[in-house]
Order: C-alpha cells, then structure tokens, then sequence
C-alpha cells in the first residue's frame, strides 16, 4: 500500500493531460496563434494573384534588343506568330480574343458615352472644379525643407 506524500502538493489543482500548469496557459484575450492561420486561396484572391502575373514585366531579346513586355503581350505575340506560322487552332484563338476584346471596347465605350452628362447640364462651377483639379495635378508641391 502506498503512503500519501508527507508534503501535500502547494497546487490547489491537478497537473496532467490537458491541464497545464497556470503559469504557462494562454492568458486571457491573447490569442494562441496570434499570426493566425494563413489566409486560403479565394477566387478573389487567386485572380488578383493571376493578374499580378500576367501584368508581370518579362524580358525578351528581339534580334540584338532586349525590350521588357508585360506577360500578356508576350503571349499575344507569340499566339500571332504562331497563327501567322499557319497553326489553326492559334489563327482561331486569335480571331476569337480580337474579336471579345474589339466587342469589351465597344461595350465600354458606349457606357462611357451614356455616363456623360447633358451639354448644358455642365455649371460654371463644375468647368471651376475640375480646372481646379487639373491645375493642383500638374503643378508641382512645393516641399518644405
């Protein structure tokens, strides 16, 4: 038969499988992970992420030239190159993207047409705003030493 310990423990509570000792709990209103869990791949996030790339600037060599392109332009280029090599399926993308591209502008364009007011709904006071405007843009801050 075990005898109980002549010192009785000083914790008023039992230290074991999942009750840590006070001293190293979480402390109350601080978080355990402060850093948190890394944010997931949203479709929002993961088309920023894409454009981010596309708009990437990349370098290539044309004849004795390196010039630095957008990601875009590069494969535009090299989809024309390929259509104009004869490969069918890139002569057919190509018309295709000019095409939706060709329609994205006219559609914004007519947008942008149907936003702008009345001739004579314009003000002085708007012409005066926007002067103002134009004028604050072009002229530089003067900085403070």
């Amino acid at each position: 038969m075990t005898r109980p310990p002549k010192n009785p423990p000083a914790r008023p509570y039992n230290i074991g499988y999942g009750k840590p000792p006070a001293n190293t709990r979480f402390k109350k209103g601080v978080s355990g992970n402060p850093g948190g869990r890394p944010r997931g791949m949203t479709p929002g996030r993961a088309l920023e992420l894409a454009l981010q790339e596309i708009y990437r600037p990349v370098k290539i060599r044309e004849g004795d030239r390196v010039t630095s392109l957008s990601g875009f332009q590069v494969v535009m280029r090299q989809l024309m190159t390929q259509a104009a090599k004869g490969n069918g399926p890139a002569g057919r993308m190509l018309i295709e993207q000019t095409f939706k591209l060709e329609q994205d502008l006219a559609r914004e364009k007519t947008d942008a047409e149907a936003k702008l007011p009345a001739e004579g709904s314009i003000t002085n006071a708007d012409r005066a705003r926007a002067l103002a405007a134009f004028i604050s843009k072009v002229t530089p801050s003067k900085q403070e030493p």
